[in-house]
């Protein structure tokens, strides 16, 4: 019967207009961890990160951090009311969707260059990371773009012409989404698991504060981590139809937060560690210490600084983080 249908759509628009508007708020609180995360350390971003010397990781840190900034901009346009059309919505659904995956692509790879330098550099190690980074990663792309050309919209009219539609989408295979995020949880896992190994095996006995700090906030960000991908995963598998997006802004805002502030504390570790090695000596975070360059990040030998006071330092091994 057209009354029957034309009722059931409208019923579920609503549904999903709601499942939207819910969404829109854990967005906003998303964009507002970015915002103030941003300006709480901002100071130490000038002071720790602007002279460090150039490298990989130096570079992962700043587009990780501003393209979060940048990455609302998208997010803005997908989750606000506008006058879209069906092709726009499309447009501003998959700008923002690969915005999120560039994100979480960049937080990964600071998370595999951490363990490539908890490692020791090794030329093994890096082969194994780039593999599994290159295969998992295939694979999460491919589900991304099969889900993406999936995604069908629809125009909510519910807040009228005046204030413009909500891009609405009414079918999608979330479960692709839910795989994906399966995929991003295996990769963070099997890298958590390579760091306790090196942990126990390669660098047990050794009392540095740089590598407590290395190993603690690998940990705290792999348990934050899952916890955000396990909810999502669940959200995409077995929530009701259009709230399968509802954390997936707040997890690749977090994910973003987290690791740039990793970089951050290992930072400021390594500036103090190069000061308790000299007290007396001026140390410049630019890159000189005591008319030297500064020690790299180093993992090889146990190292006492935490306990002994320690004036003239012998160089160790060239395994670097933050340094190079």
């Amino acid at each position: 019967m057209p009354g029957v249908s034309s009722s059931t759509d409208f019923t579920a628009i609503v549904r999903m207009y709601n499942a939207k508007v819910y969404t829109n708020y854990i967005t906003a609180a998303g964009y507002a961890f970015i915002v103030a995360d941003f300006l709480q350390t901002f100071p130490e971003e000038v002071r720790l990160m602007w002279p460090a010397p150039f490298g990989l990781p130096k570079v992962m840190f700043f587009a990780v951090r501003y393209y979060l900034l940048i990455s609302n901009v998208f997010s803005a346009l997908d989750v606000f009311p506008t006058n879209y059309t069906i092709q726009g919505c499309r447009r501003a659904f998959h700008a923002s969707a690969i915005s999120c995956v560039l994100i979480l692509t960049g937080v990964e790879v600071i998370l595999f260059l951490r363990v490539y330098a908890f490692g020791g550099r090794s030329r093994n190690l890096l082969g194994y990371l780039m593999f599994q980074f290159l295969a998992i990663h295939a694979a999460i792309f491919s589900l991304i773009f099969k889900f993406l050309t999936g995604v069908e919209f629809k125009l909510s009219p519910l807040l009228g012409k005046t204030h413009g539609h909500v891009c609405t989408p009414i079918r999608a295979r979330s479960f692709l989404i839910g795989w994906a995020f399966a995929g991003i949880l295996a990769n963070v896992a099997a890298a958590m698991v390579i760091m306790a190994y090196l942990a126990f095996v390669k660098h047990r006995g050794m009392k540095s504060r740089l590598l407590t700090v290395f190993y603690r906030d690998g940990v705290f960000y792999f348990v934050c981590l899952a916890a955000l991908t396990s909810v999502n995963m669940f959200v995409n598998f077995a929530a009701p139809d259009g709230y399968q997006f509802l954390f997936i802004q707040l997890e690749v805002a977090l994910q973003g937060i987290l690791s740039t502030r990793m970089l951050i504390h290992l930072r400021d570790t390594e500036y103090h560690r190069m000061a308790m090695m000299d007290p007396l000596s001026t140390y410049n975070i630019q890159g000189n210490y005591g008319g030297r360059a500064p020690s790299p990040l180093l993992f090889e030998q146990a190292v006492e600084l935490d306990t002994k006071n320690t004036t003239s330092p012998r160089c160790m091994s060239s395994s670097s983080f933050t340094s190079k």
